[in-house]
């Protein structure tokens, strides 16, 4: 999938939400319906099946529309805080101007579908998959994604901020334009779709060895007697791994043999290899 090559990052947009809503409930959801200026609070909507269906300005609140099935259905400027959308299955439709929170996402499967100017906090994602789905100014924040799906989404420009993105699939995904702060990649299949992201504040030596193990290049680090070692003077070589323009030396001395972070032979390795 192309990227948009350039693209700049924002802030989602906030969803506009009028004053007063009045109370829905489970009747108002069915095929072909528009629902505007709704409050649905501990609505049950669980196993429902619709489509074609717009849904705007409205919020739920500790809602259950877990395992339904949905078809083009456009959900934009809504808040939903709470509930759950666990096993809920998705096929096109978007996704706009919306914050979700503290939500149950487990097995969620959105595909092909739009996400634009979304918010998600503290939501848990496991198992979920947005494959072939395009992303717009989109923040992840404190959400816990083991194991979720983005085959072939376009993630560009997207904010994954203290995620866990443990066993994530990123094949053919695109992430030109990306950041990653303070997430964990173990496991990560499709690794190389990080090219062009930025990747802040993670286990370094972790993402090391899957960057390499993609490149071909076996690791192994080692330390003398269990201890840490905290750089080993100047580099020796430097490997481009085609991540973010990065490079890693190596180097070898009486203490230790390991991948650490330069940008050029001659530089002076920055890490810490422990035994």
């Amino acid at each position: 999938m192309a990227g948009r090559s350039g693209s700049k990052r924002r802030e989602p947009l906030a969803p506009a939400l009028p004053d007063v809503t009045v109370a829905g409930v489970a009747d108002d959801v069915v095929d072909e319906a528009q629902l505007s200026a709704l409050h649905f609070d501990r609505v049950d909507l669980s196993g429902f099946e619709v489509a074609d269906v717009d849904i705007e300005e409205c919020r739920f609140a500790s809602v259950d529309a877990s395992g339904g099935h949905w078809e083009r259905v456009t959900v934009a400027n809504c808040r939903v805080d709470g509930g759950s959308l666990a096993n809920l299955q998705v096929r096109g439709g978007s996704l706009r101007r919306c914050e979700v929170t503290d939500n149950r996402m487990t097995g969620l499967q959105w595909t092909d579908g739009v996400v634009r100017d979304v918010r998600f906090t503290r939501c848990r994602g496991d198992l979920a998959g947005f494959r072939f789905s395009r992303f717009t100014h989109v923040v992840f924040a404190d959400c816990r994604l083991a194991s979720i799906d983005f085959t072939g989404a376009d993630l560009s420009g997207v904010a994954f901020v203290d995620c866990d993105l443990t066993g994530a699939r990123l094949n053919e995904a695109t992430m030109t334009g990306a950041t990653l702060t303070n997430c964990r990649l173990e496991d990560v299949s499709g690794i190389g779709a990080l090219r062009g992201a930025t990747v802040s504040g993670v286990d370094m030596m972790s993402l090391a060895f899957q960057l390499a193990a993609d490149a071909g290049i076996t690791l192994v680090p080692l330390s003398r007697d269990g201890q840490e070692y905290d750089g080993v003077g100047e580099c020796e070589e430097a490997v481009s791994l085609g991540w973010d323009g990065r490079q890693f030396g190596f180097a070898e001395d009486e203490f230790a043999v390991g991948p650490f972070q330069a940008d050029s032979a001659g530089d002076d390795l920055k890490g810490r290899v422990a035994g």
